[in-house]
């Protein structure tokens, strides 16, 4: 599901870059260049890591962030190529196209470092009720800063049209590979989601099935 964050940089950049941002993204020296500008900087993990109450959880927690982590690269490696390329285009010095693909990946793949935690979720408790809502609360500020741009900003027709190609590829995207998810078209407007917390999970299942045994 986290390759669907692609869609935010499609609703930016257009069919064109988004392509060429893909199709660079497999070149050779990629993943080199992506770690030099610091673009796969591991801030996500820091806010997204679980809270893990063993090492048996620690090692669980290791494979499913290989995940997260493959996840991000690709993301944030074609929205950087992509945008570099677009820069690059429109006449920018590389350093300049450079700086501007930097912006486009924090705007569309957002960061997720612990100073760029939303406030809400910095305390304790909101650690504890929203663990993985920081992506929430950032797709949330995305979509509504694009709609605002779309109303009364001076790139109208930017914006708008960035706001129907996020809704016709988060459309194709539940209704092909989504599918196979279980996404539903609720899915393409975020939304909070509380319950337990991921690193509670199975000590909360193991003392359901203790008490199921007592019983």
């Amino acid at each position: 599901k986290n390759i669907s964050q692609g869609i935010n940089t499609y609703a930016v950049l257009g069919e064109k870059y988004t392509t060429i941002g893909y199709i660079n993204l497999l070149k050779r020296g990629s993943k080199a260049e992506l770690e030099a500008e610091g673009i796969l900087n591991a801030g996500f993990i820091e806010d997204r890591a679980l809270s893990s109450t063993g090492k048996a959880i620690e090692k669980f927690d290791k494979t499913l962030f290989y995940f997260f982590e493959t996840a991000e690269h690709i993301n944030r490696g074609a929205a950087y190529f992509g945008a570099k390329s677009k820069g690059l285009a429109e006449g920018m010095t590389e350093a300049k196209a450079i700086e501007y693909a930097k912006k486009i990946v924090r705007d569309t793949q957002f960061v997720f470092g612990k100073i760029d935690t939303p406030l809400i979720l910095s305390s304790d408790i909101g650690k504890t009720l929203g663990q993985f809502q920081s992506f929430t609360t950032k797709q949330i500020e995305f979509l509504a800063e694009m709609a605002k741009k779309a109303a009364t900003g001076d790139e109208k027709a930017k914006n708008f049209f960035g706001l129907l190609r996020y809704a016709v590829a988060g459309t194709a995207f539940v209704y092909t590979i989504g599918k196979a998810l279980g996404m539903k078209p609720a899915d393409l407007i975020p939304s909070y989601r509380f319950g337990t917390p991921p690193s509670l999970k199975i000590p909360v299942a193991i003392g359901g099935e203790i008490g199921r045994a007592h019983v």
